[in-house]
Formats: structure tokens, sequence, C-alpha cells
């Protein structure tokens, strides 16, 4: 993992807490946990989905305070590769995708925790895929 360019388009930038511990790269998808609305690194666990892209480089490890504060871009259209080949322009337009991995999307055969990043909206190749953030499904907490 590392600070990535993430190309992204509308949206609009929130700002949330850190979880205590947490190193959240630029670029990559920040995870919200349902039970305490902080901000995580990608994890494939229950109960966490995807927020949005992560606009900064913030890394609470060494503190450890959960007082850190990191910028998301939210309901945005974003450009992402994927893991594998699961997605195709034929199969897969309007189709929803998921986190596959911090900076990936998939069909949602990655991951055993599935969280939604949005709607398929347009299929170039396997590293320009567009998807609208705007249509994500969320659980208890809207970002």
């Amino acid at each position: 993992m590392g600070n990535i360019a993430t190309k992204t388009e509308g949206g609009y930038e929130k700002i949330y807490t850190v979880y205590a511990g947490a190193h959240i790269y630029a670029g990559n998808f920040v995870y919200i946990k349902a039970s305490d609305g902080l901000a995580y690194a990608f994890t494939d666990a229950a109960g966490y989905y995807c927020a949005g892209i992560a606009l900064e480089e913030i890394d609470d490890s060494p503190s450890s305070t959960g007082l850190m504060k990191i910028r998301v871009q939210c309901d945005a259209r974003v450009t992402m590769a994927q893991t594998g080949t699961t997605l195709s322009a034929a199969s897969h337009y309007a189709a929803l995708a998921y986190v596959a991995t911090a900076t990936t999307i998939d069909d949602g055969t990655t991951t055993s925790h599935d969280a939604i990043v949005g709607l398929v909206i347009y299929y170039k190749d396997t590293s320009n895929i567009i998807v609208d953030m705007s249509h994500r499904a969320t659980w208890a907490v809207s970002p």
C-alpha cells in the first residue's frame, strides 16, 4: 500500500475522525465502521462500509491518539483498476462494484465481507473503470 493518485470527479468532501492507530493512504478507499463512525484503512471484516477516497495520507499509528481527522471524497465518480478480470464492459455495465483491495475494485468475489463502492458506469479496460459512488449502499451510518 501507499499513496496513489486516484482520479475523482464531483461529489463532496467530508471529514472523519481516524481510528486510533490507523494509517490511511491518499487515494485509497476509506472504510467507516458502522458501530463507531470512525475512519479505517481497508479491512476485510464485517460491519464496515466504503465512505469514499482518502484525499490525504493520515498516519495515527505512532501516536494512536484517535484525534486525527481525514478528508474523504464522497459520492464522487472514481476511476479505479480492478483485481483480476471479473468486471467487463459487456457483463457489468451498471453492475455493483465492490472493494477488492485498498486501491482496486471487483465484482465481490475477492473478499469475504463485500463493501459496495458503487455502480460501474464506464468500462474502458481493466485499469480504467469509472464507478459512481453516489449509488453505493450504506448500512447504519450515512456518510
